[in-house]
């Protein structure tokens, strides 16, 4: 980034995420310590917070963020594992990985609550 944009607009980008950050942050703090966070995570404290018409909106944003930063890891890993293994590159060889990686996330995510919580020790 600062050999495309400089010195000077890399610290501009640098000072606005940092900004973005510090609101967030504080944002999440001034909702946190609204009340007792019985569960449901990030998506219930703000739907509380803000209330249930702006928190559904705001929770199909989430789930979508989600779902799209699922599929770019899942292609990041691919494509490393592609290259570490030595493989060539191009058809069907990423995505194929991606869906064996995606598969055993799915299987982590289903089994893996009920596998905590039999050798959770407390």
């Amino acid at each position: 980034i600062v050999g495309q944009a400089g010195i000077g607009q890399f610290s501009i980008m640098l000072v606005v995420g940092y900004l973005v950050v510090v609101s967030t942050v504080l944002s999440l703090s001034a909702l946190s310590t609204n009340g007792l966070l019985k569960g449901g995570g990030a998506y219930f404290l703000v739907s509380r917070a803000l209330g249930p018409e702006l928190g559904g909106a705001i929770g199909v944003i989430f789930y979508a963020a989600n779902v799209s930063g699922c599929v770019v890891y899942l292609l990041g890993f691919a494509e490393e594992f592609v290259d570490v293994m030595g493989w060539e590159h191009g058809g069907w060889t990423h995505c194929i990985i991606a869906l064996i990686a995606l598969t055993g996330v799915t299987t982590i995510c289903f089994v893996g609550p009920s596998l905590y919580a039999k050798t959770a020790i407390a």
